[in-house]
């Protein structure tokens, strides 16, 4: 008897534990909002605030390449951001974690898209 009261706290346990966690990682249980930066669209968040950990960052880049990304690829999320030099005009070249949706795309610190490589 004492061993099913204790398996039955257990599972209780983990149970609460593990519908916590969603809003502990950034998540709401609400569809279409996120607690992390408080966007009402779900496709602005993604691309906005699934970023890099490492390198350039969301926060880093100027606002007309977020305008830009926020329009072109709302959903995708991002693997990678290198900041390049390309005929003395700073561009940002994106990778993104499903590239066979979302192919490397480049974007000027104007917001304007560019095409080619700086290599």
């Amino acid at each position: 008897m004492k061993k099913q009261i204790l398996c039955a706290a257990i599972v209780a346990a983990i149970a609460v534990g593990c519908s916590s966690s969603k809003e502990g990682m950034g998540g709401s249980k609400e569809k279409g909002q996120y607690s992390k930066g408080g966007a009402a669209s779900t496709e602005q968040a993604a691309v906005l605030n699934n970023g890099p950990t490492t390198g350039v960052k969301i926060a880093d880049l100027p606002q007309p390449v977020k305008d830009t990304l926020s329009q072109q690829v709302p959903s995708a999320q991002i693997s990678s951001i290198d900041k390049e030099d390309m005929n003395g005009k700073t561009v940002y070249s994106f990778t993104f974690t499903d590239s066979n949706k979302f192919p490397t795309m480049r974007i000027a610190d104007d917001g304007t898209q560019v095409q080619g490589s700086s290599k």
